[in-house]
């Protein structure tokens, strides 16, 4: 087991559910357990499949934060409760975080940047799913700090790799789909007990590819 796979060992949860698509990209797994009412989403590029089935799964008044620079969000113009804002971000400070929000985050290599530092803003997120990508020159030792900032707060719940990408760094998929929770919230079920992908919650983001396969926790 490399240094980077010891720190992405998934723990069980009670409840999982997919959000957003339910085929191909665009959708992620999550503990149905750690919603929140207060949603963060960065990067869209005007796809809101994910926003919208996550406001399905809550109940109650809601409020739904868009960032993304490259383009419109249709979700906005037609609910008073979604902002938007056309900028993109690169750190925790550029966002008002608050107490027991929900972070999507897909920012095609930018999570590095968000993230690269400590921050007692991270102790306000129930929960947090982000792609990583490993193949935007960072160096190992960038990605075990950022690993163990991460597990310092959160708590891996569930991991997918994106077969769009068909390679591996340090043994991990070089683009991989992670969901985290707040550990503080997190009942203890014991280690993962099952490989990669998930049959019956993962989806190929490439159904023309094959989905990346493992379970070195196992």
């Amino acid at each position: 087991m490399t240094a980077l796979q010891k720190l992405l060992t998934p723990r069980k949860v009670k409840k999982k559910i997919r959000i957003g698509e339910q085929e191909g990209d665009g959708g992620y797994v999550v503990s149905a357990n750690h919603l929140s009412n207060h949603l963060i989403s960065l990067g869209c590029c005007d796809n809101t499949s994910f926003e919208e089935s996550y406001l399905k799964e809550i109940k109650g008044d809601y409020k739904v934060e868009i960032y993304d620079g490259t383009g419109g969000c249709d979700l906005a113009e037609k609910d008073g409760n979604v902002t938007f804002f056309n900028k993109n971000v690169y750190s925790l400070e550029e966002m008002n975080i608050p107490e027991e929000c929900f972070i999507q985050c897909d920012i095609e290599g930018s999570e590095f940047h968000v993230f690269s530092e400590e921050n007692e803003k991270m102790k306000s997120i129930k929960q947090i799913c982000l792609e990583v990508h490993f193949n935007i020159g960072k160096p190992l030792e960038g990605w075990i700090k950022f690993f163990e900032r991460f597990n310092s707060t959160h708590s891996l719940v569930h991991i997918h790799g994106n077969n769009c990408v068909q390679s591996f760094f340090e043994g991990v998929p070089t683009v991989t789909e992670l969901t985290y929770v707040l550990s503080n919230d997190l009942e203890d079920c014991g280690a993962h007990d099952r490989g990669c992908p998930h049959k019956d919650l993962d989806q190929p983001n490439n159904i023309n590819l094959p989905e990346l396969e493992f379970c070195w926790w196992l």
